[in-house]
């Protein structure tokens, strides 16, 4: 079983093959690191999907784009570099729900 560094070594050859750009690999480095300090230090071979959930619900106070890109560098880790399958069961972020209301106060006026 991989040990959390083996891990992230092989994160960074993955992410050479796909040639993400290197703010990309930081970012995504990052959002991993937080992940695991969320989960107080999880062995990533031991993740479940509801804890990826769960640390997604936990970001609802940042924007929708900020949480797609925490969504989308566990998403890589897990399935490009663990090899586990998660994409289709993964929670969307919700958009801020003030847009529907900002729509209707809008037509309100018309």
């Amino acid at each position: 079983m991989p040990t959390n560094k083996e891990i992230r070594d092989q994160f960074l050859i993955v992410a050479t093959e796909y040639r993400l750009s290197p703010a990309t690999v930081y970012r995504y480095r990052r959002w991993i690191r937080k992940f695991l300090q969320y989960h107080d230090g999880i062995a990533l071979e031991h993740v479940e999907l509801h804890e990826i959930d769960d640390f997604i619900e936990s970001l609802s106070h940042l924007s929708e784009s900020t949480r797609h890109q925490a969504r989308n560098a566990l998403t890589f880790i897990f399935e490009r570099v663990l090899k586990k399958d998660l994409h289709t069961s993964l929670v969307r972020p919700k958009r801020p729900s003030y847009f529907s209301s900002f729509k209707r106060w809008m037509l309100k006026g018309s």
